[in-house]
C-alpha cells in the first residue's frame, strides 16, 4: 500500500456493468481525438479512425477505452 494512502480502504474499481477487483491487472487503452494532438498529429480525431483503433485496443485485450 502506498503511505500516502495510510489508513484508506481499497475498494473495486465499477465501471457501468463492470467490476474490476483491486488486485486485477487492467489494460487500457488510449484514443486521442484532439484533433491538433502532439502525440498522433490528430489521426483519430475522425470518427471512424477512433472507432477503428477502439476496437483495434479491445481486440489485444484491453478491459478499457480512454477517449478523450
Amino acid at each position: 500500500m502506498n503511505a500516502g494512502w495510510a489508513g484508506h480502504q481499497q475498494r473495486a474499481l465499477r465501471l457501468g456493468g463492470r467490476v474490476f477487483a483491486v488486485e486485477e491487472l487492467i489494460i487500457m487503452g488510449i484514443v486521442n481525438r484532439t484533433p491538433d494532438s502532439f502525440y498522433d498529429q490528430g489521426r483519430t480525431f475522425r470518427a471512424h479512425q477512433a472507432v477503428s483503433l477502439a476496437e483495434h485496443h479491445l481486440d489485444n485485450g484491453a478491459a478499457i477505452v480512454d477517449v478523450g
